[in-house]
C-alpha cells in the first residue's frame, strides 16, 4: 500500500500539466502513486504528460493514466481516480496547479504522528504578476472545521488537504456526477462531518493557479450557477437526513447560503439576475452577523432581498466600473 495516492484529473491543461507533473515527481516522499485521469481532453495534455513522465524513470511504475471514452466532467474524473487509489492517504491536485517538493512528506508525517483523519495546510494563490499567501488555521475537530468551511474561514479546496482513504471508504463518499463547480465543497463538507481528528500544518505548499482562463473557476456560467444551487440542496438534504441539531452549524449554513446568493447576483447579467432576487431570503436575518462577507457583498444581498432592483443594478454597475479601473 502506498503512503499517498495523488489524484489528478486532466482536461484542457496543455500549457500547465508539465509544471504540475514535475512538481509531483520531485516530491521528497517516494512511496506515492500518481493517478492521472484523461477526461477525453481535446488538446495535447496527455502527450505533454507522457513526455514529462519519460524524464523521471524512477516514477514510471508509480504512474497510472486512466482514460475516459467521453468527457464526463471533473467530478467523475475524480471518482475514477478515487476508485483506483490504494494509498493510505488521498490528495487531489488539479492539473493546472503545482506543489512544493516537501508537501506530501510533511503532510503525511503530520497525519501519522498525530493520527489525523485530515491534515490542512496553508496555500499560495498564484496570479500572473504575484503570489498571495493564504493562512488557514484549521480547528482540531471535523465538526468545527465544517463550521469554518461554511462561514468562509477555511478554503473550500481539497488540494491543500491530505485525507485518510478510510474516510472515503468507510462513509461511502464520492463526488456527484455533473457537479463540476463546487465539487470540492460537495465532498469536503462530508469529509469534515465524519472526521474525528484534524491537524493543521502552518506552511504553504499548494500553488493555486489563477491565470488559467479555461478552468472551471475562472468564469461562472448559467450552468455553473445551477451547480452552486444544487450544492446548497445537497448540503441541506445531508443535514436533514443526519438529523443535525447543532444550531451553530445551521447558522453557518445560513452564512454559506448568503455567500452563494451574493455570487449568483454578481456573476450574471441584468436579465438573468431577477431569478435570484428572492433566493435564500430566509437566511437574510443573519446577514449583518456574517463574519467573512465583504460589506459591499452584504449590500448586494440586502438590496436584492428588499427588492430594490434599481439600486442593486446601479451598485453592481459601479462595482464593475471600479474593477475595470483598478486593473
Amino acid at each position: 500500500m502506498p503512503k499517498v495516492s495523488v489524484l489528478i484529473p486532466v482536461y484542457g491543461v496543455e500549457c500547465y500539466i508539465r509544471k504540475c507533473a514535475i512538481s509531483l515527481f520531485k516530491q521528497t516522499l517516494k512511496d506515492v502513486e500518481y493517478i492521472f485521469v484523461d477526461d477525453c481532453t481535446k488538446d495535447k495534455s496527455i502527450d505533454v504528460l507522457e513526455k514529462t513522465i519519460e524524464e523521471f524513470p524512477d516514477c514510471i511504475l508509480k504512474v497510472q493514466i486512466l482514460h475516459h471514452s467521453i468527457n464526463r466532467g471533473s467530478a467523475v474524473a475524480r471518482n475514477t481516480a478515487l476508485n483506483a487509489a490504494t494509498g493510505e492517504y488521498i490528495i487531489v491536485i488539479d492539473s493546472d496547479d503545482f506543489i512544493e517538493p516537501t508537501m506530501l512528506e510533511e503532510l503525511y508525517n503530520k497525519a501519522v504522528n498525530e493520527m489525523a483523519d485530515i491534515v490542512v495546510s496553508d496555500y499560495w494563490v498564484d496570479f500572473k504578476d504575484k503570489s498571495v499567501y493564504k493562512k488557514q488555521k484549521a480547528p482540531a475537530t471535523g465538526l468545527e472545521c465544517l463550521k469554518a468551511l461554511l462561514r468562509g474561514d477555511l478554503h473550500a479546496s481539497t488540494s491543500n488537504k491530505l485525507v485518510a482513504r478510510k474516510l472515503f471508504v468507510d462513509n461511502n463518499i464520492s463526488h456527484f456526477e455533473g457537479l463540476n463547480l463546487g465539487e470540492d465543497m460537495s465532498i469536503l463538507f462530508r469529509l469534515f462531518y465524519y472526521a474525528n481528528k484534524v491537524s493543521y500544518l502552518p506552511h504553504a505548499y499548494l500553488h493555486y493557479v489563477q491565470y488559467n482562463a479555461s478552468s472551471y473557476t475562472s468564469k461562472i456560467s448559467e450552468k455553473s450557477r445551477e451547480n452552486i444551487i444544487k450544492l446548497i440542496e445537497i448540503i441541506e438534504i445531508f443535514f436533514q437526513t443526519n438529523k443535525i441539531q447543532d444550531k451553530d452549524l445551521w447558522q453557518d449554513f445560513d452564512y454559506y447560503k448568503l455567500s452563494v446568493k451574493s455570487i449568483l447576483l454578481i456573476s450574471c447579467e441584468k436579465e438573468e439576475r431577477k431569478k435570484y432576487w428572492d433566493i435564500y431570503n430566509d437566511s437574510v436575518p443573519y446577514l449583518y452577523q456574517h463574519p467573512t462577507m465583504p460589506m459591499h457583498y452584504k449590500w448586494i444581498v440586502l438590496l436584492a432581498s428588499k427588492n430594490k432592483k434599481y439600486l442593486l443594478n446601479l451598485l453592481l454597475c459601479i462595482l464593475t466600473l471600479m474593477k475595470k479601473f483598478m486593473r
